[in-house]
């Protein structure tokens, strides 16, 4: 995997958007949204680190139906998260 400046390969492309909604410097949620481009379940595990704790925490993540995109929504302010292991379902 490689990060891309600009998606010219849309059918082959997974796009990754990070985000955090705030009101008046107040922490309103995080989100992950990732597109699947390709025709088979995509699969992938997360950990995040959060405010607050020490050490890195699992995350369940939901696989992506093909040509679709799924969000994933927390409440705390994550630091870092690590997405890794990604996979087609067979």
């Amino acid at each position: 995997m490689k990060i891309v400046k600009e998606n010219k390969n849309p059918l082959k492309t997974i796009e990754i958007e990070f985000s955090q909604k705030v009101s008046g410097r107040q922490n309103k949620g995080m989100t992950l949204s990732v597109s699947n481009p390709f025709d088979k379940n995509l699969n992938y595990d997360a950990i995040i680190n959060v405010v607050g704790k020490k050490g890195w925490f699992e995350t369940s993540i939901i696989p992506i139906k093909p040509k679709l995109k799924n969000f994933e929504m927390w409440s705390q302010p994550i630091i870092t998260i690590v997405l890794n292991n990604w996979r087609f379902d067979k």
